[in-house]
């Protein structure tokens, strides 16, 4: 046996594509689900003759591709059951592969924690930033320190295509952990992946740790032409203590390639087969040469741009949320374009779709448009990573978009379903928060409220609000309420004399009184009008003399001895 395994391990020496493991509890607390995903070049991929359309339909596993080592349980085959193909006429022979997994239970009854490994001799050539190439040993190695917890649940790919020099390109894990717990993503380790691990030779890749997103850096991808890079990761979660609990891993290839656009002159013109001599399968490892750029490119190739993008789902569909009803069908369409000098085209080439198991997807048609539908049975539910990339023509590849399906059953009569639970609907008044509490809802916050703008005003109270009148208006006996005139009620606080009181919609005012000026300290104080000269005394016969908020008009003294002295004249 021992001698049959190295065997098959030399013959699947360079084949190897992508790889990972994934965990999740059951019903029977003393079993453990395990998810292993798996991609090979097709020629060696564990079928004969390679995998086709009806060891998809047909469900059909593959051969032992070698033997896996659980910690404590045991050793496991290694197979699949292919879901992915990529045997385009379009796409070299080299590049073409089969890509699935297989999902299978284990008895944890003797263990609470395990390490599960894969491994084997060779790789494939990696190419590193300077152009060199190297190759070695490939494998992936998962942790579990927790078998009453499942770990992080994400969609793993075939292959991720980049477009060589282009900025802007990602590719996003996107993991999703059933019970809520913190999910980190790291680089893989070479004790955890061997040969295929990142290092600091291949700085043109950098990953985000916390929202486990892998970018491409075209700065530091010194290479001339493209080539086959080596991405591991390892999606961790951890418990509210910060204790790990699983790290599973995540490994593929990342193909960068320069695809060739038609030109003017023939429009139609392709070079070669996409992606050809990029994923080298020599199992004697004879290196490529160093291929190291000499100058920077001053922009982007004109191919970076009108790369294929989605129309549908839209970016900000990221869940969709079913009920699970037996024999319901739910449909999701893909819709997608590219542009090329301007033009926008939707004869999309060539697709890999991840997607649950049962689901099915047509091929794009000439509008752009693929249509999936699954029919889950009810072991189905749960939360399922359903994830597309198309590709044109010209091998340019789109981003990679994700959607999450969760599906749930439904809930008993007088319950409603809030994420994975199913609760009492919140009372009138009350919404639900982030916690999943039922909060008061602040209807005067929110502009919720009825109440009737100037002569209302909101007040929030729980579960509710009330409408009281605003201040300067009361309620009449039709319950309306009506503007209070203070000054004729003589409830106003104007100062008696100096002041008037002047009513106003829910107010009034205090003007100074006639005969009075308001001073800096906002007081009324009497107006001087003979000082300020004022008044309508007439000259020289009157004299203006002030009084408290007017003034008085007199016969002047000059005036009355002239009339005094007329009347002496005159013999009076």
């Amino acid at each position: 046996m021992k001698l049959a395994f190295g065997l098959l391990q030399l013959s699947a020496a360079s084949h190897f594509r992508a790889g990972g493991l994934q965990y999740r509890t059951t019903s029977d607390p003393t079993k453990y689900e395990v998810t292993r995903y798996m991609g090979w070049k097709r020629s060696s991929a564990g079928y004969s003759g390679g995998c086709d359309q009806s060891d998809i339909d047909n469900k059909v596993p593959s051969t032992s591709l070698g033997s896996e080592s659980i910690t404590g349980i045991g050793s496991v085959t290694a197979m699949y059951i292919v879901t992915n193909i990529e045997d385009s006429a379009l796409v070299d022979s080299g590049s073409h592969f089969c890509f699935g997994s297989y999902t299978f239970q284990i008895d944890v009854t003797s263990v609470t924690s395990f390490e599960h490994t894969f491994g084997g001799c060779c790789s494939i050539s990696f190419q590193l930033d300077d152009g060199s190439t190297n190759s070695g040993s490939f494998g992936y190695k998962a942790t579990v320190n927790d078998v009453t917890n499942s770990s992080p649940q994400f969609a793993s790919p075939p292959a991720v295509y980049l477009m060589k020099g282009c900025g802007g390109q990602e590719y996003a894990v996107a993991p999703v952990d059933p019970e809520g717990d913190t999910v980190r993503c790291r680089w893989s380790l070479s004790s955890e992946v061997s040969d295929m691990a990142w290092s600091s030779m291949l700085t043109q890749f950098s990953l985000d740790q916390d929202t486990c997103v892998v970018t491409y850096h075209p700065e530091n991808d010194k290479a001339t032409t493209g080539g086959s890079k080596a991405i591991s990761v390892q999606v961790e979660d951890f418990d509210a203590d910060g204790n790990l609990l699983h790290s599973v891993p995540l490994v593929f290839i990342a193909v960068v390639s320069e695809p060739q656009l038609p030109n003017a002159r023939n429009p139609s013109f392709v070079n070669e087969l996409l992606y050809t001599g990029l994923m080298h399968g020599d199992d004697e490892h004879h290196d490529l040469p160093p291929a190291l750029s000499r100058k920077r490119r001053s922009s982007e190739p004109a191919y970076c741009a009108g790369r294929p993008s989605f129309i549908d789902p839209p970016a900000s569909t990221d869940k969709i949320v079913a009920t699970y009803t037996e024999g319901e069908a739910i449909e999701i369409v893909w819709r997608a374009e590219y542009q090329l000098e301007g033009n926008s085209f939707t004869d999309i080439d060539r697709s890999q779709i991840v997607k649950p198991d049962g689901m099915t997807c047509s091929e794009f048609d000439t509008s752009g448009v693929s249509k999936c539908t699954w029919v889950p049975d009810e072991t189905q539910i749960g939360d399922h990573p359903h994830c597309a990339t198309v590709y044109d023509p010209y091998g340019r590849s789109s981003e990679r978009r994700c959607i999450l399906i969760q599906l749930y059953e439904a809930c008993d009569e007088g319950l409603e379903r809030v994420g994975k639970y199913c609760l009492p609907p919140c009372s009138a008044g009350y919404e639900r928060d982030a916690s999943i509490n039922c909060v008061d809802i602040d209807e005067c916050a929110s502009a919720l409220a009825l109440c009737t703008t100037i002569v209302e005003t909101c007040a929030n109270n729980n579960g509710g609000f009330t409408c009281p009148c605003s201040a300067g208006f009361e309620r009449d006996a039709t319950g309306t309420c009506v503007d209070i005139d203070e000054c004729a009620r003589k409830t106003d606080n104007c100062a008696n004399t100096v002041e008037k009181c002047i009513n106003s919609v829910g107010s009034f005012s205090c003007p100074c009184a006639s005969g009075f000026e308001r001073n800096i300290d906002e007081r009324c104080l009497d107006i001087n009008e003979c000082s300020k000269e004022t008044h309508d005394c007439t000259e020289f016969t009157e004299t203006c003399e002030n009084t408290f908020g007017s003034f008085r008009c007199t016969q002047s003294s000059a005036f009355k001895m002239m009339i005094l002295r007329q009347a002496m004249m005159r013999g009076y």
